[in-house]
């Protein structure tokens, strides 16, 4: 428990606007049924071209491979938006994140 896992990576939009993702992952409780999977705490920053001033901000717990750094293939995880700056300042909503089957990912987000 405990250990922690950092990505930063790019993306774009449906409407073909960039975005910075800053993930951090916190290891918060090892399989206690004999399965292969642990659980993780996110921390997510999705920046939009204005950087700073626009961001949305995720947060949620996730069940992981114990040997990977990432969740299997075609599996989405479901997240909570819980805050933003900008354009998104008082976001809430929720966010499912799915592992595609070519190993890149779809961020669907729902703003209430």
């Amino acid at each position: 428990m405990g250990d922690q896992r950092f990505f930063e990576f790019g993306g774009t939009t449906t409407e073909n606007e960039t975005v910075l993702l800053d993930f951090l992952l916190t290891t918060t409780a090892m399989p206690a049924d004999g399965s292969d999977l642990e659980r993780r705490s996110t921390l997510a920053v999705f920046s939009f071209a204005n950087g700073p001033d626009d961001q949305l901000i995720v947060q949620g717990i996730g069940q992981y491979p114990r040997a990977g750094s990432t969740v299997t293939l075609n599996a989405t995880l479901q997240r909570a938006i819980v805050g933003g700056t900008g354009r998104f300042a008082g976001a809430t909503g929720t966010m499912a994140s799915t592992h595609l089957a070519d190993g890149s990912w779809q961020h669907v987000m729902t703003i209430d």
